[in-house]
């Protein structure tokens, strides 16, 4: 679900994300925070807290979400724009195929160093 929401907000045009980030992270923060976890019984409800911590944990959820949005814009711009490149296709397949010959050699070793 988290997914789905974060794709409604994001912005397609290459456009930077300002106001989808902190709606989205805003939703989290109600939905999150304010209902589930304290449904859940992971923390006292609302009412058992003052209204400056619920602000403070809303500020921080609107900063979060607000950092995430700009830098997925720009990360959006650089892939955009580096895509068009023609030897991007062959630098994507080198970074994939290393990162997975690293990530295989870190599994194996850990498995020698426990068996």
């Amino acid at each position: 679900m988290k997914g789905k929401m974060k794709c409604i907000t994001n912005s397609e045009d290459g456009s930077l994300d300002i106001l989808g980030g902190p709606a989205y992270a805003a939703g989290l923060w109600l939905l999150g925070d304010e209902l589930v976890v304290p449904m859940l019984g992971l923390q006292s409800g609302p009412t058992a807290v003052p209204p400056v911590q619920h602000a403070n944990r809303l500020g921080a959820h609107l900063a979060y979400g607000l950092a995430t949005g700009v830098a997925t814009g720009l990360l959006r711009r650089l892939l955009k724009q580096t895509a068009l490149h023609p030897e991007f296709d062959s630098y994507m397949d080198a970074l994939i195929s290393s990162v997975s010959r690293r990530a295989m050699a870190s599994v194996s070793s850990r498995e020698a160093i426990f068996s």
